[in-house]
């Protein structure tokens, strides 16, 4: 088992909370915050940081709109409804073979096409949490 630094990992889960909001955040919500974060930095005298808030800004002004990423969240939405019938697909076609397999008695068929029908449900939950999940981050940029 690999042991990983606990400020590493607290970083990284912290990394992906603050991405994963500033998804669903709106541009001006954004706009403010690296502006906030600019001062800062240049309070404590960090001009690499400034340096780097103030591309990220810019960036954002120029890129980021409520209407893009409401487009943005839609396209992810409709994405996760095509995962989310694949996966089903890809469940039931496993569910057949295993019907196929039970009747014609195979053990080692029948232990094979289990496992499928649990790697694909699995996969089709996972499909179904993300789908939720962009379904939830559309709605909030919506407000």
């Amino acid at each position: 088992m690999k042991k990983y630094p606990t400020a590493a990992v607290a970083a990284l889960a912290l990394l992906s909370a603050s991405a994963a909001s500033a998804y669903s955040q709106s541009c001006t919500v954004k706009i403010n915050a690296l502006q906030a974060q600019t001062e800062a930095a240049k309070q404590a005298g960090n001009t690499n940081r400034v340096a780097g808030l103030q591309r990220a800004l810019k960036q954002t002004k120029a890129k980021c709109t409520d209407e893009a990423q409401y487009t943005r969240a839609e396209r992810k939405v409709r994405r996760g409804q095509k995962d989310v019938s694949k996966a089903q697909n890809e469940l039931d076609s496993a569910k057949q073979q295993l019907h196929d397999a039970r009747a014609s008695g195979d053990a080692e068929a029948i232990g094979k096409a289990q496992h499928k029908v649990a790697e694909n449900e699995h996969a089709l939950r996972e499909k179904m949490h993300d789908l939720r999940a962009a379904q939830a981050n559309l709605e909030a940029i919506k407000g």
